[in-house]
């Protein structure tokens, strides 16, 4: 509420002085408007409080008398009961209509139902065939169907609250009534064999409750009232104190203008005695608070609470305890009262947790948690707790109230499927491969973290989705799905070899396995997904490893074809060589035309022992160790060597070499072997071309840590997705039967060995260049092998 202005004028007198203001009266305005609607606020939500509880009481007790009712019946009918029970399900409608029994029932139940407000009374089989009705036209109806009939069968009573009109009595006496039906299993040797029905009127339950609620009404409303007229006339006795006040701080300030001590000396006096008056009005105020808390809880509702309920002072001392509270623990009220919550503590809950609850209800917060407390007895319990501070008008917190449910089955429950799940998920987290378990139509209905780990993808991401989301479209196989529709419902296995798809679009190799599980109900299929790129790879690398060896040992075993064939073709060469020598001597003189026929002859003899050497020196086995090589010669025995190639013949070799070349430290078998297949890939590129002149060129020059050779070729170049499988094993675009795909592979292996690197650069129509960057031989002298970097 806002502060009152100072008045505008005052009246002074000798016994005191008055002050008219219109802003003195508003406090009183405000007073009663808020007061009143207050009021009429407290007393709506006690009605609505009190009637819910009312109600919930009286169903209850409704239901339990019923329920006792119907075994008292059963009990008294169950010789007339039996045999109708057991024939039923053989008698037609109109037979069990006019079944003796039913009479003999009917007339066993009006004696036993006269002094009680019981309406109908109607017995099911198990069929849901009405045997029995105290109304005669409902008898051989069928309530197979109805709610309550159905939570009766599953050992459920089931009762409701329903109104209907201009209906009979058991007496006969007709009319509205308000009906609490309850439907109540009937059992025989641990078997329920009926439902017994009875609908109980509940008419004088309610006007008993609705004097009541009207009684309790006018108590807490005459409570109210007297509470409002004391705090009215306290309002008003405060009303008349601060406009008491403000004439006098007023006479003060008007007298300051005369002496300021004297001015200090009145303002003290008057502070202090406005603060006395402030007091009072306080204490007064939490007197009326105090009586309202105690009428709080005195409350019916908390008594008959399921809960328990505590409240205590801010020190922690009990000042009031629910029966509930009493039934959990074991204490009497009397015995608990004024103890202090520790008398509850077991100890097995560590001190920091108590410090955390005081701090934040000290703060004026809720806490919420849960208790390890030790009854009377000494057995410990769990007990769930919803602590919350009680304020006053003034926001200051008075109390604390603890709402409690022993939840110690519920822990034991919880604790026990908590070990059980997480041994589980223990398991499953740490298997390598992907676990999916799927349904009969393929969809995910779980996965483990495996398949993140293959996938890249949260395993609560594939979940609902198919499958198939995991592979590449139409990868799975036909086999798979009529495993699938076939397998459910019979032990079984199946495992294929299929390509996965990452979530980053990458493919790699998998072992798939698909196996059923039997379980209740359901017939779920376990899929099994295992990485075997790791083994694929090994694989290939095994077979290019024979490939490579094979290729090896049919160049080595060219090698000697070669030399042999070059030692056959030397002998008769050298005879031939020793004739025309001898030729040449014996014509001193010759005729011009034999001597430019013999200068012809040795000019040809010297090109084919040119040749046989050139073949001879690079068909002869080779060390395979790293020495100092001069590139630059190489790349000419092997140009030299290629033109006898009938490959070679159409295609113009041009060679480009830096004779400043500086060594490389290399193999020279090993290199050899590299710039022949590099020869071979061109001359296959430019295969049948015409038109531009089919040509190769090899360039050779010095880089800062390495030399490089060039092989460029203007044939059919490649396109980008080539290039990039290029250097992949058994990968090749030439016909079945002219390539293995290991050509490149192999150059790419042998170049890598020298620690350098080989780069493609290709244009379709254009052609394409091979270049080769090795180390110097002065960087192996710095560096051991292993230091060498990749360029």
């Amino acid at each position: 509420m806002r502060d009152n202005p100072l008045p505008a004028r005052e009246e002074a007198g000798e016994s005191g002085e008055t002050l008219s203001s219109p802003g003195t009266y508003k406090l009183l305005s405000y007073y009663s408007l808020i007061s009143l609607i207050a009021m009429v606020g407290m007393a709506v939500l006690l009605n609505l409080l009190f009637g819910k509880t009312e109600q919930r009481f009286m169903l209850d007790l409704g239901e339990k008398q019923n329920i006792a009712l119907t075994q008292a019946f059963s009990n008294a009918l169950w010789p007339s009961l039996e045999s109708l029970l057991r024939q039923s399900s053989e008698l037609l409608v109109e037979d069990l209509q006019g079944h003796p029994l039913i009479a003999h029932i009917r007339q066993l139940l009006n004696r036993f139902t006269q002094q009680l407000d019981i309406v109908t009374i109607e017995i099911y089989n198990r069929s849901g065939v009405t045997i029995f009705s105290t109304e005669a036209q409902q008898i051989g109806t069928r309530r197979g169907k109805d709610t309550g009939f159905l939570h009766a069968m599953e050992d459920r009573v089931f009762s409701e609250r329903t109104h209907r009109g201009h209906i009979a009595a058991a007496s006969g006496e007709r009319g509205e009534r308000e009906l609490l039906s309850s439907y109540v299993p009937i059992r025989q040797k641990g078997e329920i064999v009926g439902v017994f029905k009875l609908d109980y009127d509940i008419g004088p339950l309610l006007v008993h409750r609705t004097h009541a609620t009207q009684q309790v009404l006018q108590e807490v409303g005459g409570v109210f009232v007297a509470l409002y007229v004391m705090l009215f006339f306290v309002v008003r006795r405060g009303s008349v104190i601060i406009r008491e006040q403000q004439a006098r701080l007023t006479r003060y300030l008007q007298e300051i203008r005369h002496s300021e001590e004297s001015l200090k000396d009145r303002v003290e006096e008057r502070t202090e005695t406005l603060r006395l008056t402030n007091d009072l009005l306080k204490e007064e105020i939490l007197e009326r608070q105090q009586a309202e808390a105690e009428l709080r809880k005195l409350s019916r509702a908390v008594e008959q609470s399921p809960a328990s309920v505590i409240i205590t002072d801010l020190q922690g001392q009990v000042q009031y305890v629910n029966p509930k509270f009493c039934q959990v623990t074991g204490y009497a009220e009397e015995e608990i009262i004024g103890q202090n919550t520790r008398i509850l503590k077991s100890g097995e809950i560590d001190a920091g947790g108590y410090q955390q609850m005081w701090e934040r209800l000290k703060q004026g917060e809720e806490w919420q948690g849960e208790f390890h407390n030790r009854r009377k007895d000494g057995t410990l319990f769990w007990e769930l707790a919803s602590i919350s501070p009680i304020r006053d008008q003034y926001g200051r917190i008075t109390h604390y109230i603890a709402v409690k449910e022993d939840i110690t089955e519920l822990k034991t429950t919880v604790d026990s499927l908590r070990h059980s799940e997480a041994r589980l998920r223990t398991i499953m987290d740490n298997v390598v491969e992907a676990i999916l378990a799927i349904n009969q139509a393929g969809i995910i209905e779980s996965a483990n973290p495996g398949v993140e780990r293959l996938f890249g993808t949260p395993p609560e991401a594939v979940l609902g989705g198919h499958y198939e989301s995991l592979l590449p479209p139409h990868h799975t196989g036909e086999d798979i799905h009529h495993f699938l529709q076939q397998g459910a419902g019979r032990d079984g296995c199946l495992q294929r070899e299929v390509m996965a798809l990452r979530q980053d679009g990458s493919l790699f190799p998998v072992e798939l396995t698909v196996s059923t599980v039997q379980t209740a109900g359901s017939v779920p299929f376990i899929v099994t997904i295992r990485d075997i790129s790791e083994r694929k790879k090994n694989e290939e690398e095994l077979a290019k490893a024979q490939q490579m060896s094979y290729h090896q040992e049919k160049m080595a075993s060219i090698g000697t074809l070669a030399a042999g064939i070059l030692h056959e073709i030397n002998n008769p060469t050298a005879a031939i060589s020793g004739i025309l020598e001898a030729l040449m001597d014996l014509h001193v003189n010759p005729d011009p035309l034999v001597a430019d026929y013999l200068q012809m002859m040795r000019e040809q003899l010297e090109r084919i022992t040119g040749i046989t050497r050139e073949v001879s020196e690079f068909s002869m086995p080779q060390i395979d160790e790293m020495q100092l090589l001069d590139l630059n010669s190489l790349v000419e025995k092997c140009a030299n060597l290629m033109r006898f190639d009938q490959r070679m013949r159409n295609v113009r070799l041009r060679l480009q070499l830096d004779r400043t070349l500086p060594a490389l430290y290399g193999s020279s078998a090993q290199l050899n072997q590299v710039i022949i297949n590099l020869l071979l890939n061109a001359a296959d590129a430019l295969e049948g071309q015409q038109d531009p002149l089919p040509t190769v060129s090899l360039t050779t020059r010095a880089e800062p840590q390495a030399v490089l050779l060039e092989v460029m070729d203007n044939g059919s170049g490649m396109d980008d997705k080539t290039k990039s499988q290029a250097f992949d094993a058994f990968f090749t675009t030439k016909p079945v039967g002219k390539g293995t795909g290991l050509g490149l592979a192999v150059c790419y292996s042998l170049v890598a060995k020298h620690k350098g690197r080989i780069e493609l650069l290709s244009t379709v129509g254009e052609g394409s260049t091979f270049t080769l960057f090795l180390p110097l031989a002065a960087r192996v002298n710095e560096r051991s092998d292993d230091q060498w970097p990749e360029l």
